[in-house]
């Protein structure tokens, strides 16, 4: 006999005995029972789950009536195909309520051949909700676990709600921790974190923190060794004879642990941990459990990962690159620490600023490279003359700090700058043969010259100054003799002139998507040239304006410049978006989001046309952040501009609307060559996917640099490979011939930036990034 299995639009022909044998052993093993009938209600199938739900054998029911059909239990043909609730007849005459699907079977000319139906019983049925609900529980508790690991401020934190987590959700008896490893050694060390215990443990908690016994570390080696979540069966332990010797797992028998599961923390090719649980019943864990237990585990390593990378980005953002020193950021916020401690005990503290002399004739005479390498050395030199007296820091250039606290008189600070002089009279070694350098020492004390960062950086600054023009070797900062000894009180009169005036300039430096090589947007960046002193650096005149209060003027000025360039660049069908960069102190200035709305509004552009740069110490100041909030609302966006150079709060910056962040030049410049710089770049894009941020590279100056950051999935580069910054007429034509096929570009030798190296060769940047699918396209 042949019939038909209709499922869908699939129709299987087999042969009834044959599909009976194969598929018996299958059906036999079902928990739900299985009962198929022929068309004259006769059983054909009847496996063991149906003998246990209804209570007749197999053997008394196959070839006979379905028994099962009482007065009320009706076969429901017209519900074929659909879980529903029948009532049926068992064989001690109860009707019980089960849910079933049933399926008709047809013969090989599409004739009715029987039905088979699976029911499944309230029992079974209860089983599978309470599973249901319980996963559901422990997905709730795997989110909200995730948001805390977010926002936790440590790994304590997190460590400690993780095994309250599992505690508190599993419904084991169980206590759990998380134990830390000797990384890639395989071995467990010392607990992590202190053990919790469940409601329903009877007895004390079997781990304390700093317990040397590390109960259940068998468990956790194995897991460490395999990379997989191991369950270990405890026994009763030891008979009346000794027969098991002792173990690490005695003190868990003794407290009524009969049962381990562990899983590892970390990734597998280096995990660092272990967490696990333990419970009162040999077959407690299921697959649930552990799959509960690894969602656990990895929150944990992914916040460990996170907080290893913030506090990367923390030390790159505090110290320089070059000699590894803290820089010009780190220097204030120590200094405001060390002067407030002054305050309390009533010591003098002194900042020095030490500028070197002959340092351009090194880099002159031996080239860029072996400047480095002087500064390398001076900056150890100057560690080690210092020691643990005070804080060294490099400012920039060849510019150098010294922060020493707790002096009783002037004469303290003397001493030091005198052992600052002796640590530079030794020559430097350099590629081209030693090189002489000294130096200059500005000495400014707190509190009688300074009594905040700023003012005694300054003044320290004017002091060096004299020292240098005087050839005085160091002094201290005299305001008899020091007074605007740089003349920045004439060059405040002449940029004051030159907003009235309208000669201070704005150039333009495109983005460029790295995927599709199109421009997409343009930076306005301001640009002075004094009449006496010539170009001027943006960070010099910009803290000058800031300064001297012209800063919301500079501010205006290039606002309104930029949307109006913008709105020619769209009237002339090139759409661009151009960002401007916004100070901290701009940004905080009362009006500045009205300005902003008025620009785009006078020149009709939308709102993500004209874009905010602010820098990460912006997010520090409440007013900017209530400014950039303001903007947001009305969809302006804006960009975090020199990510990772003064290190802001990652948790404050995942509530601020930030749509973009611009990783710093120093994480791109040697990105193809430094693993370190490759590892800090990959951290940042894990951090901004997590936030949702587009990432623009700034300084892409080489082929092997672009392609480094367009295979680790920035958005956008910035840089001299493309263009440097141009008045717009220059842009204008740059863009032509951009848009016409120009962009296999001139590009430098890797190892170097244009108008540095050999001649430039052409190079498609097209065979530089990777093939995308359309989906990741701009």
């Amino acid at each position: 006999m042949t019939f038909e299995l209709t499922y869908g639009n699939r129709v299987i022909a087999v042969g009834l005995v044959a599909a009976l044998e194969r598929l018996r052993p299958v059906v036999d093993l079902v928990p739900a029972a299985f009962v198929a009938v022929d068309a004259d209600e006769h059983v054909t199938v009847w496996n063991p789950a149906a003998e246990q739900l209804f209570g007749w054998r197999a053997a008394d029911v196959l070839g006979a009536p379905d028994p099962t059909l009482g007065p009320r239990g009706q076969a429901c043909t017209d519900l074929l195909g659909t879980p529903h609730e029948v009532t049926r007849r068992r064989s001690d005459g109860e009707e019980v309520d089960l849910t079933v699907v049933s399926q008709a079977l047809h013969d090989a000319q599409g004739l009715p051949a029987g039905r088979l139906s699976v029911y499944a019983g309230g029992a079974e049925r209860r089983r599978l909700e309470l599973q249901l609900a319980v996963r559901a529980k422990q997905q709730v508790a795997v989110v909200r676990l995730g948001e805390a690991a977010l926002g936790a401020a440590s790994m304590a934190d997190v460590s400690a709600e993780a095994v309250r987590t599992v505690a508190t959700t599993t419904g084991l008896p169980a206590t759990v921790l998380l134990r830390a490893t000797a990384s890639g050694r395989g071995r467990v060390s010392a607990l992590l974190t202190a053990a919790v215990a469940a409601p329903g443990w009877a007895g004390p908690v079997p781990w304390g923190v700093g317990d040397p016994a590390l109960a259940g570390a068998a468990t956790a080696r194995q897991a460490l060794a395999t990379r997989q979540a191991v369950v270990t069966v405890l026994d009763d332990g030891p008979g009346p004879g000794g027969g098991r010797p002792a173990g690490d797992d005695d003190p868990l028998r003794a407290q009524g642990v009969r049962a381990l599961a562990a899983v590892v923390v970390g990734p597998p090719s280096d995990p660092w941990g272990v967490l696990l649980a333990a419970a009162g019943a040999p077959d407690r864990f299921d697959r649930d459990d552990l799959w509960f237990l690894q969602a656990v585990a990895g929150i944990v390593a992914a916040a460990d990962a996170r907080r290893t990378a913030e506090a990367e980005v923390r030390h790159r953002a505090l110290h320089d690159a070059l000699t590894g020193l803290p820089n010009r950021e780190m220097l204030l916020e120590q200094t405001a620490r060390v002067l407030a401690e002054g305050r309390s005990t009533r010591h003098t503290s002194a900042l020095l600023l030490v500028d070197l002399d002959g340092f351009k004739d090194v880099n002159d005479s031996h080239g860029h490279q072996a400047g480095d390498r002087v500064l390398v050395q001076v900056a150890d030199r100057v560690r080690v003359a210092i020691g643990a007296r005070g804080l060294v820091a490099r400012l920039g250039g060849d510019e150098f700090a010294v922060l020493v606290g707790g002096l009783e008189t002037a004469l303290d600070a003397r001493g030091v700058a005198e052992d600052l002089l002796a640590a530079l009279d030794t020559p430097c070694a350099t590629p081209g043969g030693t090189a002489r350098i000294g130096g200059s020492v500005g000495i400014a004390l707190a509190p009688t010259q300074g009594d905040d960062p700023t003012t005694l950086l300054m003044r320290a600054d004017l002091a060096m100054y004299r020292a240098k023009r005087e050839r005085l070797g160091y002094t201290l900062f005299d305001a008899r003799r020091d007074h605007d000894a740089s003349g920045r009180l004439a060059l405040v009169t002449e940029l004051r002139a030159a907003l009235e005036d309208g000669t201070v300039g704005v150039e333009y430096q495109p983005f460029v998507a790295l995927q599709t090589h199109t421009v997409q947007g343009a930076e306005a960046l301001v640009r002075w040239s004094s009449p006496r002193r010539g170009p001027q650096a943006p960070a010099d005149f910009v803290r000058l304006a800031e300064q001297a209060g012209l800063i919301e003027e500079l501010t205006t000025y290039v606002l309104r410049t930029a949307a109006r360039q913008a709105a020619v660049w769209r009237d002339a069908g090139a759409d661009l978006a151009v960002s401007v960069n916004v100070s901290p102190v701009a940004l905080a200035t009362p009006g500045l989001d009205a300005l902003v709305l008025d620009c785009i509004e006078r020149h009709g552009l939308g709102p993500d046309r004209l874009r905010l740069e602010v820098t990460e110490s912006s997010l520090a100041n409440d007013a900017a952040v209530a400014a950039i909030e303001r903007l947001a609302r009305r969809r302006v966006r804006i960009a975090i501009d020199d990510f990772g150079t003064g290190y802001s709060s990652l948790s404050r910056l995942k509530r601020l609307p930030v749509s973009t962040v611009k990783v710093d030049r120093s994480f791109v410049t040697e990105l193809a060559d430094d693993p370190r710089d490759a590892a800090m770049l990959r951290a940042i894009m894990t951090l901004a996917r997590d936030l949702g941020l587009r990432v623009v590279a700034e300084g892409v100056e080489t082929v092997r640099a672009a392609r480094a950051v367009t295979e680790l999935g920035v958005h956008q580069g910035q840089g001299l490979l493309y263009a440097p910054a141009m008045s717009v007429e220059a842009f204008d034509a740059w863009a032509d011939r951009w848009a016409r096929g120009g962009w296999p570009c001139c590009a430098p030798d890797d190892a170097a930036a244009p108008g540095t190296g050999p001649a430039p060769r052409v190079v498609d940047l097209r065979n530089a990034a990777p093939d995308v699918s359309p989906a990741r396209r701009e």
